[in-house]
């Protein structure tokens, strides 16, 4: 009976320093050290921040995971953005100028009439085709209205200007000198517009109005044909210079100097910009001076058919000219 109390309470105390042992190993200490409630808060808190760092690695990597997706979808064929959807965001933007959608009205009025001229067979149609023409003709006419501020603005300022670093002096001259020959051609070019359209709301005969309208409109023409020679010695002029810097860094570059680090080549884009004023002042010049001759409606310096085969021909190199600078 004694031997079996005793073997009791062995076990009983073999059971509670096991308890206590394991109790210590659950706790993650040693079972003869103990822990103050700050030293557990402490534990607490390191064990959130490890699990928060934990998370934040995570999310990171996930960013991370979600960003190479994003870039495998861009990048994939089947989601790159429709044609049709990419023409009409260019159209929108390229005709978001008044300008540009004074060259559309221009070539497609120049088209037009070279379908009705070349294509056309029949009468009544090429009636109908030059009734467009007219049309296109008018609103081009209307839209003129509205040059004269801007070329105003450009004789009282030097934005019609090249920025030239070899004839500074002369460029800006040729500017101011190119934006007064169209602060006098609008004027006189309105005038005349009235004159053959709305005759009677200043002349009570039609006779008067559409001579002094056809004289108007020769002296507007004078004021272009100043315009056009005045731009082809300014565009001449800057691509000269541009040439010739082109040339300069050619030669530096050969001969590896070190000026190199400060010179700059002449942008592509530019140079095609000039190239092609330079073709359409080309194109304009011919029918600008039969414009500006007395009686060109009555005799005739040029024939129509290649006057406006000159205009059509300029209408499509403004088209490229407009487009290549949109582009760039």
């Amino acid at each position: 009976m004694t031997v079996t109390c005793t073997q009791l309470i062995h076990t009983a105390t073999t059971v509670e320093v096991w308890g206590k042992q394991r109790v210590a190993v659950l706790q993650n200490r040693s079972p003869d050290v103990k822990t103050s409630p700050n030293q557990i808060g402490k534990r607490l808190a390191l064990t959130s921040s490890t699990k928060q760092k934990q998370d934040v690695g995570k999310h990171a990597n996930q960013e991370k995971e979600d960003a190479k997706t994003q870039v495998m979808v861009k990048e994939s064929p089947s989601t790159k953005e429709p044609s049709l959807d990419r023409f009409l965001q260019g159209y929108n933007g390229f005709m978001w100028s008044g300008a540009n959608q004074e060259k559309m009205l221009k070539c497609l009025q120049y088209c037009l009439w070279m379908i009705s001229f070349f294509l056309l067979r029949e009468r009544e149609r090429q009636e109908d085709c030059d009734r467009l023409v007219k049309e296109l003709e008018s609103a081009r006419y209307i839209l003129r209205f509205l040059g004269l501020p801007p070329a105003l603005e450009a004789a009282r300022s030097v934005s019609w200007s090249f920025s030239s670093a070899e004839y500074p002096k002369l460029q800006q001259f040729l500017g101011k000198l190119l934006a007064w020959t169209m602060v006098g051609y609008y004027p006189l070019e309105h005038a005349a517009y009235l004159l053959w359209y709305s005759p009677k709301l200043i002349f009570p005969t039609s006779e008067v109005p559409f001579r002094l309208a056809e004289a108007l409109s020769m002296w507007s023409c004078r004021c272009w044909l100043a315009y056009v020679f005045v731009e082809i010695l300014q565009n001449g002029l800057q691509y000269y210079e541009e040439t010739q810097k082109a040339r300069k860094y050619a030669e530096q570059k050969k001969n590896d100097s070190q000026e190199l680090l400060s010179a700059k080549p002449p942008r592509p884009a530019t140079m095609k910009y000039l190239r092609l004023q330079l073709v359409r002042a080309s194109l304009h010049l011919l029918p600008a001076i039969h414009w500006s001759l007395r009686n060109s409606d009555i005799e005739p310096w040029l024939s129509l058919p290649f006057v406006n085969t000159l205009m059509w021909l300029e209408s499509v190199v403004c088209m490229i000219q407009g487009i290549a600078s949109f582009q760039s």
